[in-house]
């Protein structure tokens, strides 16, 4: 974007620019041409009618009775004076002719209420997403003010009580990040395991109940592969309820090798294989005993969300109804 807003409108004026020096070049060639054959090119032009010349060619104003004086030096610095502003204000208007016009606020508005919008509704997935989009609008500004300044046609000011329709789109977006926001989390497994599953589980796997020595079908998976031999009627044990949630071959004490078919393409969750009657995993025990963990887990994370979701749309309208729409030093003004 940056080319774009900064290299491209300088090359579009200096195209423009030279476009006008030629069509001021020919329009003065046709002026040339149908002049009297008198009036050659290049021969200077006889001087007005107010002013008279002295023999070394320093022109002198004439007086009331025909007589002629020499200019002050006042007025000739007056006179070069003036005709450096006009000069520097007949370039001002060829510059400003040769720029591209202004398109208005569409496209500067639909950036920025676009980024708003993912920024409000997904931050959840890349906190660093608000970071890197203030460092963006930094940039940004200076490169819309060098724009402004030097880039385009000075546009006319157009006053205005609010942003419009746009206030309106990021007000409604604002609204629906709330609903957004606990509809990731909901889905997010980090939420489920590292702050759902320690309120509905307090053991550590360390102090989680061991398996008799005589029912080695009763020790987990995990159980086995961390040698805790966790069992799996501890419903206090957090490594349980995760269990229930995992995939075969995502962690390494569920091993695709072991649970999957040799053609097997995608994986599973254990869960499903352990209430599958087709798969040698199959057990009604353990099954039933997922189900109802899982379920507790979830129960709890739609309470939780629930509180959160509340508890955001509370503070939204209490900070909405704080902070005035029109501080009291803008209304006096």
């Amino acid at each position: 974007e940056l080319p774009l807003q900064v290299f491209l409108p300088r090359l579009v004026r200096w195209l423009n620019l030279w476009r006008r020096a030629r069509a001021l070049e020919r329009q003065w060639t046709k002026l040339a041409e149908s002049a009297p054959a008198k009036v050659q090119r290049g021969a200077r032009p006889p001087p007005p009618p107010s002013l008279a010349t002295s023999n070394e060619g320093t022109p002198r104003a004439v007086l009331a009775g025909g007589q002629a004086e020499e200019p002050s030096v006042n007025r000739i610095a007056s006179a070069v004076r003036h005709a450096s502003q006009e000069m520097e204000f007949r370039y001002a208007i060829e510059r400003q002719v040769s720029m591209r016009p202004f398109d208005g606020t569409f496209s500067e508005y639909n950036t920025k209420v676009a980024q708003f919008g993912y920024i409000a509704l997904f931050s959840a997935c890349f906190p660093l997403a608000s970071f890197c989009a203030m460092l963006a609008n930094f940039v940004e500004l200076r490169v819309d003010a060098h724009k402004l300044g030097f880039e385009v046609r000075r546009p006319r000011y157009l006053g205005a009580k609010d942003a419009g329709s746009w206030q309106q789109m990021m007000e409604l977006l604002s609204w629906l990040a709330i609903v957004v926001n606990v509809l990731l989390l909901a889905t997010s497994w980090t939420f489920r395991d590292y702050i759902v599953t320690p309120i509905v589980a307090d053991r550590d796997d360390a102090a989680c109940e061991v398996a008799p020595p005589n029912e080695p079908e009763a020790v987990t998976p995990f159980g086995v592969w961390s040698g805790f031999n966790i069992s799996w009627h501890d419903d206090r044990c957090r490594s349980n309820y995760r269990l229930c949630f995992a995939e075969v071959g995502s962690v390494p004490w569920l091993p695709a090798s072991e649970y999957l078919d040799a053609l097997a393409y995608r994986s599973q969750p254990f869960a499903d294989l352990l209430c599958d009657p087709a798969d040698p995993h199959y057990d009604t025990r353990l099954c039933s005993l997922c189900g109802e963990r899982r379920y507790t887990v979830w129960y709890t994370t739609i309470v939780l969300l629930v509180a959160l979701e509340h508890a955001v749309l509370l503070a939204k309208v209490l900070f909405k109804w704080l902070v005035p729409r029109r501080p009291q030093w803008v209304a006096h003004a």
